[in-house]
Parts: C-alpha cells; structure tokens; sequence
C-alpha cells in the first residue's frame, strides 16, 4: 500500500509521519518511508536547488522539471522496486505535491502536470493522501520558525506571497473534496490528537 502525507507549508505532517513510522515498526508491519523530493543520490542534490532560499529568481518551468527529474529517480530507485516488497511505503510528499503547487500555486495547466506525471509515474498514484490542513498564518507561523533552528536556508517556498500559500491550501481541499481516497485532519488541534486521528486512520486502513 502506497500512503502518501500531504499539507502546505507548515501544517504538521512530518511531524505526524514520524509517529506513523513509530506505530508501523511497533506493529511489525514492513514498510519503507520516503520522501520527496530528496530520497535518492541524485534527489539529495536536486532538493538543495529547489528549497535554496536565495533561488527566489528561479524559473517556474526549471523549478516543474526538477521535480520531474527527482520524481523519476524516485520512482526508479524506491518506489517500484519496494511496491511489491513491503507492505507499506510512506512517503512524505508525492505526485500531489507537484499538482498543487505547480499547478494551483504557479498557474500551470493542470492537464500538463497530469501528462508529463504520467510518463514518470506510469499508473502508480497513492492508494491513500492524508491531507494535513490548517490556515495559512498558522502554517507559515510554524514553518519560519522551524526554519530559523536550521543553519542552511531552506525557506524558498516560506518566502513566497500569502496568496500563493492560499492557492496551495486550495487546491490541497479540492483534491480531497473530489477523491474518495483522501482523509482530511486538522492539524489546529492539539498534537497527540492529531496523532491519535492520524494513528486511528492508519489501523482502519491497514485493518490492524
């Protein structure tokens, strides 16, 4: 089963991802958890490029082909060679990610997206999305300050306009008000609650 963790900037869900892999070790299911971009040799390079803060002048077509690009080294190197293997891949970010924000938040056709996706992915899309959703102002509150703990400036997307992180929230609620494979958490509440929903999700669909 492939799950993937989305949300914008900010809204909680590596932390959640965390406490996904913790109750996946714990129940001694197999899985491999991922992320993108950034889980292979070559995704590694491609995702200090991509979040570089002083990369705010980049191209949007150059920012879509390098998600592309550690996409198709992603699908390559981990993704069908463990979908069959494992019985879990949690990945942090996924072929949603690249709709939303190329898409909604950069204003490319969405039916571009979907064909050059395509091409990389093939047929392998999540079997579950787990929406994790909270305003804006919280998410970026949250996201600027985890991003002064680190030492590299990795805020490219923090620093972008509100309304395009509004864009992106958007377009996150209209997948999922549209796919029946979606689960939507608030991440406002407290943190063990969301870690109890999430927790609880999880055991439905696995049937643990």
């Amino acid at each position: 089963m492939y799950i993937a963790f989305e949300g914008i900037e900010g809204s909680g869900k590596s932390v959640q991802i965390r406490n996904a892999e913790n109750f996946l070790k714990n129940s001694n299911i197999s899985f491999v958890k991922t992320r993108e971009p950034g889980s292979t040799e070559i995704g590694v390079e491609i995702r200090k490029i991509l979040l570089n803060g002083s990369f705010s002048h980049m191209s949007y077509l150059t920012e879509n082909f390098l998600y592309l690009a550690d996409r198709a080294e992603h699908f390559d190197k981990i993704i069908k060679k463990n979908i069959d293997k494992v019985e879990v891949i949690l990945s942090d970010r996924s072929f949603y990610s690249h709709m939303v924000y190329q898409g909604y938040g950069r204003g490319i056709e969405l039916a571009l997206l979907e064909s050059l996706n395509k091409v990389v992915t093939g047929d392998i899309l999540p079997d579950y999305v787990f929406l994790f959703d909270c305003s804006v102002e919280t998410g970026l509150l949250r996201a600027l300050e985890r991003e002064e703990s680190k030492t590299v400036d990795e805020a490219r997307f923090e620093k972008e306009v509100r309304a395009f992180h509004e864009r992106i929230r958007e377009g996150y609620l209209r997948f999922a008000e549209s796919l029946k494979n979606w689960i939507i958490i608030d991440t406002e509440k407290g943190l063990k609650e969301v870690e109890n929903e999430t927790i609880f999700h999880l055991k439905k669909i696995l049937k643990k």
